[in-house]
């Protein structure tokens, strides 16, 4: 929206600056001498607004900018991609960077912003809600100050509060993939961030239980309603949006396989989306695991019986492992889930991911080739695979390892 004003003897034009959702409007200015030069600027920034070709930069913000940026660029992104961009920048990028003029950003501030990130990102927001609280009386205000102030020390003294250097890592390039944007765009001269060296990403952790630990955790837990989606991530490797958006047609029980060609997949901003398709390296058939066609054969059984007393307001994606209506599970609920699982059975509290590596580390143990591997993980190259399960479990290696000595006597 933009617009002309008579200011004395001067003519302006007037427009709005792109601002995050429930901000206040922001307005830019530019003052002429005559109505004509006005009139003939006006039409350069409603053409720009119109074809998102026009910004004002003189005193545009670090955080207007990252506004503009996501309106323009962010549609490009994969959803969930979209949301982690979203997270970093409102939770982090602008509270820290935001007020400061796009034209005046220095490597100094981006380096001064990724030392407090792993001094204390994990609590800044904390930080900041306590700041808010002070000013206020009452009793319920000055009791949250008590907890969060009890919170932000319990992350202090367990070395807590900072993040990490990979998510420190993931800020810096999202900051210099904007700026990189912002110079294509000649709103700056030059990528500040290319000066700016950000901290090495930490090393992979591969987290996973152990053949036996693991066949005894599943016979323990054989009754319990998450038992075939937990069976369904460690005998056949799957992600978990893999796994919550199969439907009855992937299953082929009489050749022994299960087809991957979607994912259930969440945000905020655009909910449930069963119908994600999985990146084309992703798509494929696997083997299915005998002991895992008797547990699927099970949970259809259970399906239809739900199906009969929902009749039509049973939910018609024909997933797997539906809610009881029939609709798609919450991924979040169901790691909830299967942690409370681990911890009641005495077992570390590791992620749902961890299945699909415990999968990969059986597999790697019965003598399978990193290339076989890579072909059930659907892993897009085989250096991934190599880099995650290169590696034996002692007990196996020892087995081996018997062979030469066996050779040597």
């Amino acid at each position: 929206m933009a617009w002309i004003e008579q200011k004395g003897n001067q003519w302006r034009v007037v427009w709005d600056n792109p601002t995050a959702e429930g901000e206040r409007r922001n307005k830019g200015r530019e003052y002429f001498d005559t109505e004509e030069e006005a009139e003939i600027y006006l039409l350069k920034v409603k053409y720009g607004q119109k074809t998102h070709t026009f910004i004002k930069v003189t005193n545009m913000t670090v955080g207007e900018y990252f506004d503009y940026y996501m309106e323009i660029r962010g549609p490009k992104l994969e959803p969930m991609t979209r949301a982690g961009y979203w997270g970093q920048i409102n939770k982090h990028i602008k509270p820290n960077l935001g007020k400061i003029k796009l034209k005046e950003l220095t490597p100094i501030h981006i380096e001064k912003f990724m030392a407090k990130q792993l001094r204390d990102g994990r609590i800044e927001d904390l930080i900041r809600e306590v700041q808010v609280l002070k000013d206020k009386t009452d009793k319920a205000s000055r009791k949250k100050i008590v907890k969060l102030e009890d919170r932000i020390k319990a992350a202090e003294e367990s070395g807590k509060a900072g993040v990490s250097n990979t998510t420190v890592n993931t800020q810096h390039k999202i900051i210099h993939k904007a700026l990189k944007i912002a110079v294509k765009w000649m709103l700056i001269p030059f990528n500040v961030a290319d000066n700016v060296e950000p901290p090495l990403r930490n090393p992979a952790k591969i987290d996973y239980l152990k053949r036996d630990v693991l066949q005894d955790f599943l016979n323990k837990i054989i009754k319990h309603q998450l038992y075939p989606i937990i069976l369904t991530a460690a005998y056949a490797g799957m992600r978990q949006g893999e796994i919550l958006g199969l439907r009855e047609m992937d299953l082929d029980f009489d050749n022994l396989e299960i087809h991957i060609s979607r994912q259930l997949q969440y945000t905020k901003e655009t909910g449930f989306d069963p119908d994600k398709e999985c990146k084309q390296h992703s798509k494929g058939a696997i083997p299915m695991h005998p002991t895992l066609a008797f547990a699927l054969r099970r949970q259809l059984a259970q399906n239809g019986n739900r199906k009969k007393v929902y009749g039509e307001d049973w939910n018609k994606l024909n997933l797997v492992f539906p809610k009881w209506d029939g609709g798609p599970l919450d991924g979040g609920k169901v790691t909830k889930a299967y942690q409370a699982l681990l911890e009641e059975h005495g077992l570390p509290k590791i992620r749902f991911h961890s299945l699909r590596h415990s999968c990969a580390t059986m597999m790697r143990a019965t003598g399978m080739d990193l290339a076989d591997v890579q072909d059930v993980l659907r892993h897009k190259q085989l250096n991934t695979t190599k880099t995650y399960y290169d590696h034996v479990e002692i007990e196996t290696l020892k087995k081996k390892f018997q062979k030469f000595v066996e050779y040597t006597q």
